[in-house]
């Protein structure tokens, strides 16, 4: 008896295990800082965010994405930073982070959404083309994003806010 309890005990384990292994880099907590998300995330919100191609998305989700490189970085202006500072690698890393967390508003196939994304409103493409997406702040006046910046890439793309968390530590009283 004692055998087969020790069997199903060390299967339930390894089950376990390799259950966690194959989860590990493809799900992270963030903290979200700033006030792009507003109102739906706040700075100190924690939130869930699963590894995922660009193929998982949808209009309407909220992504995690790798913030534009510098390179470009002459057209754009991030809210509440000197448009001389944006290109200066320390104010543009303060102003924006290494990651973004952006909702999405069109995915390759959907309609360029010219009225509302300036940076889109003479690109040439009907359609945003394949390996691309828009992605928005919720809080426009405060929102560095496709706006600015055009479209984000499938390659700027880590994953999908599948949850938002209970605080770290409860507020006080």
């Amino acid at each position: 008896m004692w055998t087969v309890a020790v069997a199903g005990l060390l299967i339930a384990t390894v089950c376990v295990v390799l259950v966690i292994r194959r989860m590990r880099g493809r799900l992270t907590v963030v903290t979200v800082h700033g006030q792009s998300m507003a109102p739906a995330l706040h700075p100190g919100d924690r939130v869930l965010v699963r590894r995922t191609a660009l193929a998982g998305v949808r209009s309407g989700d909220v992504v995690m994405v790798a913030r534009p490189s510098l390179a470009e970085s002459a057209t754009w202006t991030v809210p509440g930073v000197a448009k001389s500072a944006v290109v200066a690698d320390d104010a543009w890393a303060d102003a924006t982070g290494a990651w973004l967390i952006k909702r999405v508003v069109a995915v390759p196939g959907d309609e360029v959404p010219r009225d509302t994304v300036e940076a889109l409103r003479h690109t040439a493409e009907q359609a945003v083309p394949p390996g691309r997406f828009v992605a928005v702040g919720d809080n426009a006046e405060l929102s560095f994003d496709s706006r600015t910046c055009g479209y984000f890439t499938d390659e700027q793309l880590w994953g999908l806010v599948v949850k938002r968390l209970e605080p770290a530590v409860p507020p006080h009283a």
